[in-house]
């Protein structure tokens, strides 16, 4: 809160984190604010990945702290490693209580499993 008065020291606040530090540096800054509200936040997964990062790196942007502003909403996976990926993590992302969502070429993708077209 006193860094938030500090108008004479700092030109700019962009506060990072959720609702509540959002509302709390916006209702009490004298300084500029310039904040992103709701955004949406991908992760993209490209046919060069090594699966076993990619598969870390995707779940801990979902699973760490979902309430926060940076918590990963949609998954972009490049089509040449979706068969092999997405199996791999929906089973991950259900057993952390994920509600999964897919396009119809990606639902596809995820039941066909590996090999599948």
């Amino acid at each position: 809160m006193e860094m938030l008065k500090l108008d004479t020291l700092i030109d700019l606040i962009i506060p990072r984190g959720g609702e509540a530090l959002m509302k709390t540096v916006t209702e009490n800054s004298r300084i500029p604010v310039i904040k992103h509200d709701k955004g949406l936040c991908h992760t993209y997964v490209d046919e060069g990945a090594d699966l076993s990062m990619a598969l870390a790196i995707s779940f801990n942007a979902k699973v760490q702290r979902p309430g926060t502003c940076n918590a990963m909403e949609t998954l972009l996976v490049h089509e040449k490693i979706a068969t092999a990926f997405l199996p791999m993590m929906i089973r991950q992302f259900e057993k952390a209580g994920v509600e999964i969502r897919g396009c119809p070429k990606t639902s596809h993708r995820i039941t066909a499993g590996p090999g599948g077209s």
